[in-house]
């Protein structure tokens, strides 16, 4: 699921009209490239963070995937990233400057939590299983292992 939505992507990066005229000339297109934004923002996050991010997103996550999918959108319609308008590049230099900050742990999303399965009421009590825990634990001679050659 892409970090960002085709309304999104509308709001300060691409016009409705571009956009309209990009899934008119090449269906899918505009929701092809949100996914693959998302997944360049996923090779960032994957160091720092559990995928697949559960929403909410962050919104500096989503603008950052917008930055990165308009300049491929302006791209396949044509766009000379080095010629008049530099601010599609500038922008998606800067959305992967920050998504190399956060992949290195300089800046931080923020994130939805999902649940955790507590399998213990230590766990669930916030102590820790093992040593100093209330679980009983037995040597492999008080089990009845010794000479069965288990160990």
């Amino acid at each position: 699921m892409p970090y960002a939505t085709e309304s999104d992507l509308a709001t300060g990066h691409i016009t409705q009209d571009v956009l309209t005229r990009l899934n008119t000339k090449n269906p899918g297109s505009v929701a092809a490239a949100l996914t693959k934004a998302s997944k360049v923002a996923d090779t960032y996050l994957r160091s720092q963070y559990v995928l697949p991010l559960a929403p909410p997103y962050d919104e500096a996550l989503t603008e950052a995937v917008c930055a990165v999918a308009a300049f491929n959108l302006m791209c396949l319609l044509g766009f000379n990233p080095d010629s008049v308008d530099l601010n599609f590049g500038t922008k998606r230099r800067d959305a992967l400057a920050w998504l190399r900050d956060v992949g290195q742990g300089k800046a931080n999303i923020d994130v939805a939590v999902t649940p955790t399965f507590i399998d213990s009421p230590n766990m669930a009590a916030g102590r820790s299983a093992g040593y100093g825990s209330d679980l009983d634990v037995y040597s492999q001679s008080r089990r009845g292992l010794t000479g069965c050659g288990c160990g």
